[in-house]
């Protein structure tokens, strides 16, 4: 079967039940923090906005909606432990309004708290582990599949008709409720194992925007070198990072294995040093040298405890071969599993996922990163050009740079 086949026979199954059907068996979003619901629309000159924290409702246009925003607590530690409510919105684009509004009406004056709490809403949005920002229909295609054309899982009004939600209109009242109905129908269930740790990372950004605000340095200058490389990485870590955590939910790593993110195999030679596999089919994006860990069983077999017994410590892969047959081979060094009584054997099924990131090698590339733009010889940081030098090339360096 290919993704394509799974993805279609998913939503057949939620046109059968007459429903959206989960496509994960955990909640991959946390649930909102204090949420302050937002949803807007335009008529072509002006945003309009209705917001609502579930006891306070207001409503407003171009500035007199950040305004509105700012009477529920926009701008201020309003949620729990002094910091920001989670941003609850239906789309990017709503989201991309509320910028643009701010970097127009809040760079300076009474509403720019507001425009620094949006802009830091903003950022974190793009960080998938955050529960800062939660948009509605990202969240939801990812959580369940719809008997709708993929083209409309950025609808909300589609999500809206399939949970057999009454129809409303952008920037109502009426539409608050839809939010939060689809909020809580995002976010329910048992949470991601790993996600709650990862989202503490939220606390750090608003303490270090905080202290930026505090020192006087305006929310809307762009990024220096540093702080932009930074960004980038801590965004390219977040990935990195909820991409294994969903790797560990069964109805995941069943899809993944269908890509050759995950890939199922049988143990077909054992020995001290090595292990080999056929896989089960010869999709694979594992490459040779490649670190993995795995688990004995099918994909939906994993165990969301990365110290259960049938999960692999750490394997490397020394080879890949494909077999006359077609049948794809894959030689892995030292594997072992998590318990003193090692259950590998030849014929036993066994999965193999690429290895987790480590978050406190994360955090040390992080630093390093840090340091090195802090440097006077650093060309990248000071801007300054390098200067060109030449040396002797040898000719197998020049043909392979020329191929």
């Amino acid at each position: 079967m290919s993704v394509e086949l799974h993805d279609l026979a998913a939503r057949l199954r939620a046109a059968t039940a007459g429903h959206p059907t989960p496509r994960t068996t955990y909640a991959h979003v946390l649930p909102p923090l204090a949420p302050l619901l937002v949803s807007t629309r335009t008529d072509g000159q002006h945003l309009h906005l209705a917001a609502s924290t579930g006891d306070q409702h207001a409503q407003g246009a171009d500035r007199d909606a950040l305004s509105a925003l700012a009477t529920l607590g926009a701008g201020t530690g309003a949620g729990p432990d002094q910091h920001p409510r989670t941003l609850v919105v239906a789309t990017r684009e709503d989201l991309r309004a509320l910028l643009a509004l701010a970097d127009t009406h809040a760079r300076t004056g009474a509403l720019a708290p507001v425009g620094a709490t949006l802009d830091w809403w903003g950022q974190r949005a793009e960080h998938p582990t955050s529960r800062a920002t939660l948009v509605l229909t990202d969240a939801l295609r990812g959580r369940y599949a719809a008997a709708h054309s993929p083209d409309l899982d950025g609808d909300l009004d589609a999500w809206a008709r399939a949970f057999h939600l009454p129809d409303t209109a952008p920037g109502t009242r009426a539409r608050l409720a839809v939010l939060d109905a689809l909020a809580r129908l995002a976010t329910t269930g048992i949470p991601l194992p790993g996600l709650d740790e990862a989202a503490q990372a939220d606390t750090r950004s608003w303490d270090w925007r905080t202290e930026q605000t505090a020192a006087g340095r305006p929310w809307h200058l762009p990024d220096d070198r540093r702080a932009a490389a930074l960004g980038l990485a801590t965004r390219s870590h977040a990935r990195e990072h909820h991409d294994a955590l969903r790797r560990a939910d069964p109805r995941v790593a069943a899809r993944e294995a269908l890509t050759g993110t995950v890939v199922a195999a049988t143990i077909t030679d054992l020995d001290a040093a090595t292990m080999t596999v056929r896989a089960h089919q010869p999709l694979s994006r594992l490459r040779t040298g490649h670190d993995v860990t795995g688990w004995l069983g099918l994909p939906e077999d994993v165990a969301t405890d990365a110290a259960a017994a049938n999960r692999i410590a750490s394997a490397t892969i020394t080879a890949t071969t494909i077999d006359p047959s077609g049948d794809l081979h894959i030689t892995l060094s030292s594997p072992r599993l998590r318990q003193e009584d090692n259950a590998l054997r030849v014929g036993a099924s066994i999965t193999l996922a690429p290895s987790p990131p480590d978050p406190r090698a994360q955090a040390n590339a992080r630093t390093n990163m840090r340091t090195r733009y802090t440097r006077t010889d650093n060309w990248l940081a000071t801007g300054a050009r390098p200067t060109a030098r030449r040396r002797d090339v040898p000719l197998d360096v020049v043909v392979a740079a020329a191929e």
